[in-house]
């Protein structure tokens, strides 16, 4: 078809898993008016993998429940669809993407930024859009998904584009990407987004979270949080605290509070995605 071509033209050898068919039959249930959450927690149910996991991440500090959940029912009734849909996607992401073993690129550390963004996300959606949280979540989850694609196919070519973009502050990683390669991983994770059949509000955010703030479609908490880099010493926090205090009217205390809760709730989500 004419995304798997792009992707092709783009990334030489590229070959896109498939998500399992319960992982489609759930997100398509997820995404009909007329099912009911008694059902779609039976589709779940039928898959031991996606019950428990989806179990285990519900029950992560990142979802912020009060109470712990023992069964999938209840976690069902209890986040409605958009947020049991992150769960689903994220499920189903985590066994999708490739794992890099080369490029000096370390998965545990791309799955953390991630949890991190998810959970920034989220939490300034909260201030800022509180109607879409739970789209925030998966949008920041997800938005750099296709990086361990291009670490994989594009080997050590990537692996240099990683590293000025580690070394340096102020390097933009799009900019890097599109010097080396012509492409940026907003445009191969676009691609993946809606081959895979994600959601049009996932596709329209993974291809423009690094766009200027004022013209992107995707919306601010998911820019926002695009600033995270994959590693701790230079991790971008610097460059987000002052666009929460410039432009969103955050105050510097009020941020790095937000940003070292939501850092300590990420931890054990993203130990489940490794």
């Amino acid at each position: 078809n004419r995304v798997s071509d792009n992707l092709k033209n783009l990334i030489d050898g590229f070959e896109l898993p498939s998500f399992p068919a319960t992982t489609m039959n759930v997100l398509g249930m997820l995404r009909d008016p007329d099912i009911s959450m008694g059902d779609i927690a039976k589709t779940v149910q039928v898959d031991p993998g996606m019950n428990v996991n989806a179990l285990r991440m519900v029950n992560s500090a990142a979802f912020g429940l009060s109470t712990k959940i023992s069964n999938i029912r209840h976690a069902v009734t209890l986040l409605g669809k958009s947020r049991l849909e992150a769960i689903v996607l994220s499920l189903a992401i985590k066994d999708s993407i490739p794992s890099v073993g080369n490029a000096g690129y370390d998965m545990s550390s791309f799955w953390l930024a991630s949890a991190r963004r998810a959970s920034l996300a989220r939490e300034l959606a909260r201030h800022l859009h509180p109607q879409t949280q739970s789209e925030a979540f998966t949008a920041g989850l997800l938005q750099d998904m296709a990086v361990p694609f291009l670490a994989k196919f594009k080997g050590n070519q990537y692996g240099k584009v990683l590293s000025n973009w580690h070394e340096e502050d102020s390097a933009k990683l799009e900019v890097l990407e599109k010097e080396t390669l012509g492409f940026d991983h907003q445009r191969i994770g676009s691609l993946v987004a809606e081959q895979w059949k994600l959601p049009q509000y996932l596709i329209e955010a993974i291809a423009s979270h690094h766009v200027d703030l004022t013209t992107s479609e995707a919306e601010p908490a998911i820019k926002i949080v695009s600033f995270l880099k994959n590693n701790n010493d230079s991790n971008g926090t610097k460059q987000l605290i002052h666009i929460c205090e410039t432009q969103f009217g955050f105050s510097k205390n009020q941020i790095s509070e937000i940003i070292e809760r939501t850092f300590e709730d990420a931890e054990e989500f993203s130990a489940m995605l490794n």
